[in-house]
């Protein structure tokens, strides 16, 4: 049973991405098998297979996991776990960076929302934000 206490925060629009990615690369390769194409299939399968990988690797894997003990950010080509005393400062200027004793870690799962995602928060919350994620006159960075 899953610990209610750990929280994961994944992109949902990234995870659509990789399953049309994912999707159009089997879609070419049961094309050419369809076709009679064998030929092509084998010269073509690895490159559709890399694409694949890839998709996964930059769109599926990367998350944010808040856990009770601190934060673990699992990056395209690198897992790192801080603790909560460890961080000094949180960004949101580009995307969610993490400032801790040892440096920065930038979290891939969670880039700034666009100019319509940061232009739909109400007054009322953008009191709450940090002043990282807020402009002059209370309007929130994108």
């Amino acid at each position: 049973m899953p610990d209610s206490s750990i929280v994961r925060y994944r992109s949902r629009w990234s995870r659509v991405l990789v399953g049309i990615t994912i999707g159009v690369c089997v879609a070419g390769a049961l094309g050419l098998v369809v076709s009679g194409e064998l030929q092509d299939l084998w010269g073509t399968l690895p490159f559709l297979a890399l694409v694949s990988v890839l998709a996964w690797a930059l769109y599926w894997r990367p998350e944010l996991v808040v856990l009770p003990h601190g934060v673990r950010v699992v990056n395209v080509l690198r897992t790192v776990e801080v603790a909560w005393p460890a961080i000094t400062d949180v960004d949101t200027r580009f995307a969610l960076t993490i400032d801790t004793v040892d440096g920065r870690v930038s979290v891939w799962a969670a880039p700034a929302p666009g100019l319509r995602g940061a232009g739909s928060i109400s007054r009322d919350r953008v009191q709450h934000l940090p002043e990282t994620a807020q402009r002059a006159a209370g309007a929130v960075r994108p």
